[in-house]
């Protein structure tokens, strides 16, 4: 039976109290008769001047203990106290909550008397004891005072002493407090010669005896509860810290049992930590690694393996369980370098470097083999980036994510391609073109192709001739590919020799480049290799010679993270070597990790929402102007995009491009945030769309932190009576079917794109402004055709203007981007303008993690 039952009641009543007590009495009379005729005489004449502590206990004490509580005849003939066997079991309340009660054994037939907690404990036998026999060590400094409050001297202080002496036989006890009992002698304290007690069971045993019950009905809850209070009231109790121990083996057990392995771990290791020699630890750690080892060896997960076989070897490095995954996995990498070198000798680099990046996961420091994967991954070199979303199968400009960019970046090749950024003003290079020669007062541009390419280079050379056919198919209206715009700058196009054509225009463009950076016909640097759930591969249109003297990155492999904070961990663990995008909060942090370069990007990205002006409701000033003023933007970025208070890596904006850009007018200040005014303007937008607001949908980008931004404008929207919600992110939705989209982007040249992004095609035509308001129109078809620089920026900083005043899109803020790359990685502009900004020219150097 347990020594402890909630079931079962506390005997302890007052009558019970009030026979304790008599029969206290009783032993000290039974004390005193039996000392009497021991040891009293024999010890008088020996020892009253060698040992004062042999002095005969028939004395008294000095308040005369047994004689002021000397029971009526009558209480004598109570029954007796409760033997050890017949003592009830305490409760786990009571345990728990109190009041503590000690249990005294006394050597008369295992009698039990209960008591309030003894002083001093535990040991308070053995103290007794050495404190009878060396009473010196426990002589007081101070035996009261004289009658006159002066320290007692000569014979009163003698007779002081010897009355001490005398007491150093007994122990002082208290009976438990009765609430029942309120006579003036409820607590009476009591005085027992420690010679009838045969030991003491303290209360906190009680409780130890609790946890150990516990543990072998295996509650673990219970145990560590009992376990927290019992450390409240002495943490340095004996046998409580091998409970705790207990503790932790128990809950490992329990965590196997539910398949927890790591868990189970980590409390292994815990107790190994406070005792190395706790019983069957070492077997038990060795099972668990052993699961845990086999279960990541199973799924590939060779890191994770060997993270789990360095665990255990750092506690047991001679167990059995060590030895052999260390042989099981070196050999697996000896097998795996030997297929390396094979497919080496056989000119398959790119299957020899996937043996060897295998073997290196498996066991990295096996000798020979940081030889054998420097020369493979030199020879064909892998760039890995971790990224968060994969690229659409059919993008559109509304649509369009950061994934679709970087796609159509490795992919598609353009005739110019952003370079740097030259104060306000973007500035282009190009892959295809050894120069291009305004002529003719500018009206005519000769375009003279490349007749040759660098070994580094991923594409083929290109005549004029197939450009010249793409650019004329932009200017038929019957073709797919019409481009209005190009077709009513460019007047004629003419060849004049294979790598050289000319282009007439109508009038002065204002800038040519940004007119040709459309995708041309046939692969990029890059070309889709390989797409699955969790990642994209894309490997060089054009791969290097093996003569070559340097080599470039050969593959790009971009492997799908669910979380910013999931991406950084393998960045950090060695996974992946690059990072398109990292959060804000994580830029200073990141920033001091010496592995890696982290780089800004030259252009923000800017966050808005655009209104679709097809739809009627939607080209009210009143409407729009009421859904700009309720949004706190301040508050978005802070607490959405930020995390963090301001910290110079984003700004509120007025407008959709930057505000480094030739085209801002940095005297339009953001959008304040006003509900009163939204609420005006709200009921005034009722009256004009005849008493009742649209019911509107919003489209966002589908990552989650976008998602939850697009949500707080939907709540921010709802304060003033508008019903939106939010468009489900499955690609199903036409080119038209939005009301409002919530749109992330960097805008390099607003006199050229500032018309697609409020049409919302990438491609506009005239047809396209017919929603816009006439001003709004007129504006728009005069900066397309400018040619005068200070006229442009004019344009555009009236448009700016008058944009934020009849809130044609709602700028919300614009944010810094940074990337993080491995040192390792070389090539990588120090500010790029794009996630793969001359990657062509990029080298990646031999590194794998070896932990």
């Amino acid at each position: 039976m347990s020594l402890f039952s909630k079931d079962q009641p506390i005997a302890q009543s007052h009558r019970t109290r009030q026979r304790f007590s008599s029969l206290v009495v009783v032993i000290f009379a039974f004390c005193f008769v039996s000392t009497l005729g021991s040891t009293a005489q024999e010890s008088t004449a020996q020892e009253s001047n060698s040992n004062p502590t042999a002095e005969t206990e028939a004395e008294a004490t000095p308040d005369q203990p047994v004689d002021e509580n000397a029971p009526e005849e009558e209480e004598k003939k109570e029954e007796p106290l409760p033997t050890l066997e017949e003592m009830q079991p305490l409760s786990v309340e009571q345990l728990m909550k109190g009041p503590a009660e000690d249990w005294i054994v006394l050597k008369a037939k295992d009698q039990v008397l209960v008591v309030q907690p003894v002083d001093p404990r535990p040991n308070t036998l053995e103290f007794l004891a050495d404190r009878l026999k060396y009473p010196d060590k426990y002589e007081p400094k101070s035996f009261g005072l004289d009658e006159e409050g002066k320290p007692l001297t000569g014979e009163a202080l003698d007779k002081a002493k010897r009355i001490w002496r005398k007491t150093l036989v007994y122990l002082e006890v208290h009976m438990p407090f009765d609430k029942n009992d309120i006579s003036e002698d409820a607590d009476r304290k009591f005085f027992i010669p420690f010679r009838v007690i045969k030991e003491i069971i303290y209360f906190e045993d009680l409780m130890l005896k609790q946890i150990d019950t516990f543990l072998d009905q295996k509650k673990i809850s219970e145990a560590y509860e009992m376990v927290v209070v019992l450390r409240k009231r002495n943490s340095k109790w004996p046998g409580l810290q091998f409970r705790e121990e207990g503790l932790l083996f128990a809950e490992s057990a329990r965590l196997v049992d539910e398949k927890k392995f790591e868990l189970a771990l980590v409390d292994l290791e815990q107790l190994h930590e406070r005792n190395p020699k706790y019983p069957e630890l070492t077997d038990a750690t060795a099972n668990v690694a052993d699961l845990l080892i086999k279960e990541a060896d199973a799924a590939g997960d060779f890191r994770r393996a060997r993270h789990f076989l360095e665990r255990l070897k750092a506690r047991f490095p001679q167990h059995r369980t060590v030895t052999r995954w260390t042989d099981t996995l070196t050999a697996r990498t000896a097998a795996l370098m030997q297929e390396a070198q094979t497919a080496e000798s056989v000119g398959e680099i790119e299957k020899a470097l996937a043996s060897a990046e295998k073997a290196a996961l498996v066991w990295p420091n096996t000798s020979g083999l940081r030889t054998l994967y420097g020369r493979l991954a030199r020879r064909y070199q892998r760039l890995r980036v971790g990224v968060l979303l994969q690229p659409r199968d059919v993008p559109t400009p509304l649509n369009r994510t950061v994934a679709d960019d970087r796609q159509r970046e490795l992919t598609q090749s353009t005739l110019f391609e952003p370079d740097y950024l030259d104060e306000q003003i973007v500035r282009y290079r190009s892959g295809f073109l050894n120069e291009w020669e305004p002529t003719n007062l500018g009206r005519r541009i000769r375009f003279q192709l490349r007749p040759y390419r660098q070994s580094w280079e991923s594409q083929p050379v290109t005549v004029a001739l197939p450009m010249i056919r793409q650019l004329s198919d932009k200017m038929q209206t019957d073709s797919q590919h019409f481009d209005e715009r190009l077709s009513d700058r460019i007047s004629s196009v003419a060849q004049k020799s294979p790598f050289v054509f000319d282009v007439e225009f109508e009038n002065v463009p204002l800038r040519p480049e940004p007119l040709f950076s459309y995708a041309l016909n046939g692969p990029g640097s890059f070309e889709l290799a390989k797409h699955d759930e969790r990642s994209i591969t894309y490997r060089r249109a054009i791969p290097e010679q093996p003569d070559d003297n340097q080599y470039h990155i050969a593959e790009v492999v971009e492997v799908q993270y669910d979380t910013p904070e999931k991406a950084i961990q393998g960045l950090l663990r060695g996974q992946v070597d690059m990072l398109p995008q990292i959060p804000l909060r994580d830029v200073d942090i990141l920033s001091e990790q010496s592995s890696f370069f982290v780089q800004k990007y030259q252009l923000p990205k800017t966050h808005l929402v655009q209104f679709n002006n097809q739809n009627k409701a939607l080209r009210s000033r009143a409407l729009r102007r009421a859904m700009a003023a309720c949004l706190d933007n301040q508050r978005l970025l802070e607490e959405f995009v930020l995390k963090s208070p301001p910290n110079g890596k984003a700004r509120l904006t007025s407008a959709p491009f930057p505000q480094t850009s030739y085209a801002y007018d940095t005297a339009v200040l953001p959008q304040d945030y006003d509900i009163e005014l939204a609420l005006a303007l709200s009921i005034a937008a009722r009256k004009e769309l005849g008493g009742a607001l649209p019911k509107l949908s919003l489209r966002a980008p589908p990552d989650p932190e976008s998602r939850i931004i697009a949500k707080q404008l939907i709540a921010a929207w709802a304060r003033i009576g508008l019903d939106v919600t939010l468009a489900e992110d499955d690609g199903s939705a036409g080119e038209d079917d939005w009301d409002l989209s919530y749109r992330i982007i960097s805008m390099r040249e607003p006199a050229v794109e500032l018309w697609p992004l409020l049409t919302g095609k990438e491609t506009a035509e005239i047809a396209d402004l017919k929603y816009l308001p006439n001003w709004l129109r007129q504006k728009l078809v005069e900066l397309d055709r400018v040619s005068d620089w200070s006229r442009a920026e004019n344009l555009l900083h009236g448009l700016h203007r008058d944009m934020a005043a009849e809130a044609q899109v709602i700028p919300l803020f614009e944010v810094d981007e940074y990337l993080i790359v491995r040192k390792t990685v070389r090539g990588v502009p120090e500010a790029p303008i794009s996630t793969y900004d001359g990657i062509e020219q990029w080298v990646v150097q031999p590194w794998y993690p070896i932990k």
